[in-house]
């Protein structure tokens, strides 16, 4: 039989390993770092585009170019790489605050269920 201080360790020790497993996200964090890694990949990719260049009679990038219909200001330019480094930013802040958010709140959830079920037994 067991011992009741080792039975609280043992309690204790798993509430520390899901505390671990499940630990939370940083919101701000998670929105600069696919904030920056979005504006390096529309800038990276739009200049490689340019450095790069295009068969004579054939434009530059058409299918990077078309995100100018879904980016006001984005085109297959110097300038555009620009605009594209920015607009990449935005959207990968705002998804990576949205992924945090989300992972962060599913968590939340998922403990929260567990420790309703601990209680029963």
């Amino acid at each position: 039989m067991r011992s009741p201080t080792t039975e609280a360790a043992r309690a204790e020790l798993d509430r520390v390993v899901l505390l671990t497993l499940f630990a939370r996200l940083d919101t701000f964090a998670m929105a600069a770092a696919l904030g920056a890694v979005g504006a390096c990949i529309m800038a990276l990719a739009t200049a490689v585009l340019l450095v790069v260049g295009a068969p004579p009679d054939s434009p530059v990038g058409p299918n990077l170019a078309a995100l100018g219909t879904f980016l006001p200001g984005y085109g297959v330019s110097w300038g555009g790489a620009v605009a594209g480094g920015a607009y990449g930013a935005a959207i990968g802040a705002i998804g990576g605050f949205s992924l945090a958010t989300f992972w962060n709140f599913a968590h939340l959830v998922f403990l929260g269920l567990v420790a309703l079920r601990a209680q029963r037994f």
